[in-house]
């Protein structure tokens, strides 16, 4: 739910790891018979600061983020840049996106325009996706 911690907090079973680290972070919530998925894959570095997130934000209580604990500390999540050696170029993430959602789902994938009422349903989902209301709703 909306009040659950952080995607990065700890791997669950079947989540993408390297050497222990979480690389992908993801949260799914039922809403209003629907199932609502959100994922972040790392990028880059400054991960480590959300290990200092133990508080509470705007009357939320959030957990500790990281992965399993290690000697006493809790594990950094881990980057795209630490496990290459340099981040991606955003095109060539971009495209092995679209080639793997593209392998897995089947069927014809082009890039195009959004239609007129794609651009509009876009604007609605927008505008409500980022309202504080959503965000901070119980």
């Amino acid at each position: 739910g909306p009040d659950s911690g952080p995607c990065f907090d700890e791997p669950a079973p079947g989540e993408v790891t390297v050497a222990g680290r979480k690389l992908v972070g993801s949260a799914q919530a039922r809403l209003e018979g629907a199932l609502l998925q959100h994922g972040s894959l790392l990028i880059g570095p400054g991960q480590d600061r959300l290990l200092a997130l133990d508080t509470t934000l705007a009357g939320v209580r959030t957990a500790r983020c990281g992965g399993e604990l290690e000697n006493g500390r809790v594990q950094a999540p881990i980057s795209l840049e630490e496990v290459l050696g340099q981040a991606p170029a955003w095109s060539d993430l971009v495209e092995a996106v679209i080639s793997g959602l593209s392998g897995v789902t089947g069927g014809d994938w082009h890039r195009g325009e959004l239609t007129e009422p794609e651009r509009a349903k876009y604007m609605a989902l927008a505008e409500r996706y980022t309202s504080a209301e959503w965000t901070w709703r119980r």
